[in-house]
């Protein structure tokens, strides 16, 4: 099984992060494919760097296609899932989002869920993940206090710590009972932060592969009957 993970911004650091989490979920056998964008953001934090993000996306597997590069599954590593809904239409091999994985295993761990990133602008972006993944009445809190994204691609201590007592806050203030890490900068973090917390903790990108190799194992792809049909071939008239 061959699964391709985007990572869709421009930071090296973070798409290792990715590609770390992604091997130590995999299945043996399952090669892990992962990479970052060409051209784009550093980090995606807001609609505008949303819209440069899906565009590269839709070249990236548009290009797999040309290529015949045969990938069971795709998975793209950022918790606002961009242009899921495009690349389904463009290929039938499942296409699945960090966000939507984590949701639905969330779901199987307990009743409620809080979701963990540092960045306050994304705020609307992780609520609208949480409402189109039908979770809206299980979400706790999202809580995202400020801070550097740079600590945690270095993996400071004052990152740990300041995951430590959000996570603890979203537990004991507002009713939490699993934690759901946002983000690829978040990725390899779970298994430190369940052990501190004493709470089961997920990390998406891993939630994600999982999704991925089920699907694929079991012979599924996305259905072309109508939403995800494919794109018809149209004329671009310029004035």
């Amino acid at each position: 099984m061959k699964l391709h993970i985007i990572n869709p911004n421009t930071s090296r650091r973070m798409t290792e992060m990715i590609r770390s989490s992604a091997e130590q979920a995999a299945a043996f056998g399952t090669e892990i494919v992962c990479e970052g964008l060409r051209r784009g953001p550093e980090y995606a934090d807001c609609a505008y760097d949303g819209v440069i993000v899906s565009h590269e996306l839709v070249q990236m597997v548009q290009a797999d296609m040309r290529m015949a590069a045969g990938y069971d599954a795709y998975v793209v590593a950022s918790f606002a899932d961009p242009a899921l809904d495009a690349l389904r239409e463009l290929t039938d091999k499942p296409v699945v989002g960090i966000a939507e994985s984590a949701l639905h295993f969330a779901s199987f761990l307990g009743y409620k869920f809080a979701v963990i990133n540092t960045l306050p602008r994304l705020e609307r972006t992780f609520e609208d993940e949480v409402r189109r993944a039908g979770a809206s009445d299980r979400l706790a809190v999202v809580k995202l206090p400020p801070y550097r994204v740079s600590s945690f691609l270095e993996s400071t201590e004052d990152a740990k710590a300041m995951l430590v007592k959000t996570a603890r806050e979203a537990i004991e203030q507002d009713g939490a009972e699993v934690i759901i890490l946002a983000g690829g900068m978040l990725a390899g973090y779970a298994g430190f932060l369940s052990a501190a917390i004493r709470a089961p903790v997920l990390d998406g990108v891993k939630c994600a592969v999982k999704m991925a190799e089920a699907l694929a194992a079991l012979g599924l792809t996305t259905s072309k009957i109508k939403t995800y049909a494919w794109p018809d071939a149209k004329k671009a008239y310029i004035k």
